[in-house]
C-alpha cells in the first residue's frame, strides 16, 4: 500500500461527510488511534481538492453528499495517484446499499458502533503503534506485512 507518512510518522485518513455531528463523532473515534490524522471534506469537490494533496491510507465516504453520491465519488478519487490503493469504506445510513462492484471494501452503518469501527480500522490498516501497545504485524486482505 502506497501511503504518505506525516513528518511525525502519522498516516492520513480522508473522511467525506457533510454532517458536522458525524464528522465530530469520527474525529472522536480516531483520537483513539493517534497514529492517524483525520482530514474531513464536506462534499465531493472538497474531497477531490484535499485528496490531491494527500496519500491517505483509508478513504471513508458518506454516500449522500450535497454535490454527489459517494459511489460516484470513489472512482474519481481512484484516478488521483495518492488514492489508488487506499481501502475505501462506505459510511452510511443507507440500509439498502450493496457494496458489490462499487470498489468499497466494506460498509459501516450509521449510527456508528465505535468498537466495530476501531476493530475494522485495525484490521484494514498496516500495523499501528498505539500508546502502550506492541506493534503487531498482520496481513490484511492478503498484503504482506509492512
Amino acid at each position: 500500500m502506497a501511503c504518505d507518512v506525516q513528518p511525525d510518522g502519522r498516516l492520513d485518513v480522508l473522511y467525506v461527510e457533510d454532517n458536522a455531528v458525524n464528522a465530530i463523532i469520527m474525529r472522536a473515534v480516531l483520537q483513539r488511534r493517534p497514529d492517524l490524522v483525520l482530514h474531513v471534506a464536506a462534499d465531493g469537490a472538497q474531497a477531490m481538492q484535499m485528496a490531491a494533496e494527500l496519500q491517505p491510507v483509508l478513504l471513508l465516504l458518506d454516500l449522500r453528499l450535497p454535490d454527489c453520491h459517494g459511489e460516484q465519488l470513489l472512482p474519481k478519487l481512484r484516478r488521483l495517484p495518492g488514492c489508488r490503493l487506499a481501502d475505501a469504506v462506505a459510511v452510511t445510513a443507507e440500509i439498502d446499499f450493496v457494496i458489490d462492484g462499487t470498489g468499497f471494501v466494506e460498509q459501516w452503518s450509521k449510527p456508528l458502533d465505535i468498537h466495530h469501527v476501531l476493530a475494522r480500522i485495525d484490521a484494514l490498516l498496516p500495523p499501528l503503534r498505539h500508546p502502550g501497545s506492541v506493534l503487531k504485524e498482520h496481513s490484511p486482505r492478503g498484503r504482506a506485512p509492512v
